[in-house]
């Protein structure tokens, strides 16, 4: 701090102006500064003093970083299955001008911008789903529910979209409680799409439920490219993606949204895995009632 100080105390004492400067300090936590300051002058001009203002502006700071950010990702990312769709329209539009559209052809094609048009839902979710973490307006709409429905329903729907992988449910015949199905129908289908995603040879997709007294647990587990030690921290953190999964299309939010939903409901999400190359558990426990039904 001092060697901060240092040349803006001598710009005052030589009657200079400090425009808005910012110093990013170094430290445990990330800490912004922003220093202005103007000389004082008696009434004949003569510098009798100075002010010097210091204003924390971190927290404005992280604000723009996170909006550059949300920027990025919706330039790229959104524009990638925008693309794709628009590509798939024109060539449907040239095999039907052609006279070359049989009914495989459309199949296929329609298959794919619906999928695509999946993806680009999500991504949209997510997005929102942020801004409404970050300004603390996630918001529950518990009522009562069969959890286990809920799941071979997410399933049903997941499995459509791959022929590599078998999806497998083990619950019990009902799982009830008080939850928002919604918001836990975002959580089943983030870490099932990732299971999926991050499994590229294909394999088995099992979800385990096991209902307690007064809490559930649910664990997704897959065969796909598991996760090193170093990235355990990190998988929840906004934006991070793991150093075997950068070439695969992501923006990094799904389990930082998916750790929100489950924390609002007062419960916790977490990951295992035994390393690269040996698959990936995550699991999220739920109390039958929620904080907001408590």
């Amino acid at each position: 701090m001092a060697e901060t100080l240092a040349p803006m105390v001598e710009a005052l004492q030589r009657g200079e102006v400090i425009a808005d400067t910012e110093v990013d300090l170094e430290g445990p936590g990330r800490r912004i500064l922003s220093f202005s300051g103007t000389p004082l002058r008696d009434a004949f001009g003569t510098l009798i003093g100075s002010v010097l203002i210091v204003r924390d502006v971190t927290g404005r700071r992280e604000v723009e970083d996170l909006k550059d950010e949300v920027l990025s990702i919706a330039s790229h990312d959104l524009r990638v299955p925008v693309a794709v769709i628009k590509a798939q329209a024109q060539l449907l539009r040239r095999l039907i001008d052609h006279k070359k559209a049989d009914i495989g052809a459309i199949d296929e094609g329609l298959g794919s911008i619906v999928g695509q048009t999946d993806h680009l839902s999500r991504l949209l979710t997510l997005l929102l789903d942020l801004s409404r973490i970050e300004a603390g307006r996630l918001e529950l709409a518990p009522a009562p529910m069969d959890l286990r429905l809920l799941i071979s329903r997410t399933i049903k729907g997941m499995q459509a979209t791959t022929r590599r992988h078998v999806l497998q449910l083990r619950a019990p015949q009902q799982v009830r409680g008080s939850w928002d199905e919604h918001r836990l129908q975002e959580v089943l289908e983030n870490l099932l799409a990732n299971a999926v995603k991050y499994s590229p040879k294909g394999g088995t997709i099992g979800v385990h439920v096991r209902a307690g007294k007064r809490s559930v647990t649910v664990r997704v587990n897959d065969q796909g490219i598991g996760l090193d030690l170093d990235e355990m921290p990190h998988v929840f953190e906004r934006f991070y993606r793991a150093k075997g999964t950068r070439a695969l299309e992501g923006a990094g939010l799904g389990l930082y949204v998916c750790q929100a939903i489950v924390a609002a409901h007062g419960g916790r999400l977490w990951a295992e895995s035994a390393g690269s190359g040996h698959g990936s558990t995550f699991s999220f426990t739920l109390p039958h009632a929620t904080m907001a039904d408590a």
